[in-house]
């Protein structure tokens, strides 16, 4: 999610890393590692358009880059378009079945379009399968407990 309360030093750390990557950019302009990370900048700066041009092209050099359609399915959610995240996360899962913070994002992208069935399936095989931060795991705990009534 974009930064909110603008931190000055977060915000200085993203603006290095978009400067890094123009530049690593230069030399290698289809480093997927650079175009991700520099997506993921823009996108904590709240430049979604310019995060998804750089997805889109780490996708367009790697189809199978799961990180690259999560990253973009990501911008899609906070963009509202939840069916086109949705499609991200799908191919992100299509590729690899056990990548547990697609069906993490997923299942919140269903929330928010009320499909909630398949937002319970999403969060738990997200729980079961885990993530890569606490946070995204209590989140999904949470969501999932308030989907099921707060069983």
């Amino acid at each position: 999610m974009p930064l909110s309360n603008r931190d000055a030093n977060w915000e200085a750390i993203y603006r290095k890393v978009i400067k890094d990557g123009n530049r690593a950019l230069v030399t290698n302009p289809n480093s997927i590692y650079e175009l991700i990370k520099r997506g993921f900048a823009y996108y904590y700066l709240g430049d979604l358009d310019r995060a998804i041009v750089d997805f889109t092209k780490a996708i367009e050099i790697d189809p199978r880059c799961i990180h690259a359609y999560r990253n973009r399915g990501a911008v899609y959610h906070e963009l509202k378009a939840y069916e086109r995240a949705i499609k991200d996360f799908d191919r992100a899962i299509e590729i690899n079945p056990d990548f547990g913070e697609a069906y993490y994002r997923r299942g919140l992208s269903h929330r928010m379009l009320g499909t909630n069935e398949r937002a319970v399936e999403d969060l738990r095989e997200s729980l079961k399968l885990g993530t890569r931060y606490d946070r995204w795991r209590n989140e999904a705990q949470e969501q999932l407990t308030d989907l099921e009534g707060g069983e």
